[in-house]
């Protein structure tokens, strides 16, 4: 008891708070590589594995080009055409990359993910 007292007195507690979690829609309009059948399981399986990296900090920044490189150099991948990043119910800073900079203590979460997957248009004569 003596040292809690002296530790308040003092000015030193420590007070301990869970995260606040912020959901991230994202959408991902792209070209699969022609080869790959699975394009869509694999994007959406690197998406969630960006996440589950950048989860293990409070205030770790969403890169949006690191998030886009890694989608853009999947073989499934031909081109990645746009990638947006929502945040619906979060207020939250992005610096001139697009990079989403949470408080101190936030931690991002995949939201909803939506892939727009595009095909090339062959000209037949």
């Amino acid at each position: 008891v003596k040292i809690k007292y002296i530790l308040i007195a003092l000015g030193t507690s420590i007070v301990v708070h869970s995260p606040r979690y912020v959901y991230v829609d994202v959408t991902v309009q792209l070209f699969p590589a022609a080869e790959h059948k699975a394009s869509e399981e694999l994007v959406k399986e690197e998406i969630y594995k960006y996440f589950s990296e950048i989860e293990k900090l409070y205030g770790e920044k969403l890169r949006y080009n690191d998030l886009f490189n890694r989608i853009d150099s999947l073989d499934c991948v031909d081109v990645v055409k746009m990638l947006v990043l929502d945040l619906p119910k979060a207020r939250v800073k992005r610096d001139l990359s697009g990079d989403l900079i949470p408080n101190v203590d936030q931690i991002f979460l995949p939201g909803k993910i939506e892939l727009q997957i595009e095909h090339y248009q062959v000209n037949r004569r």
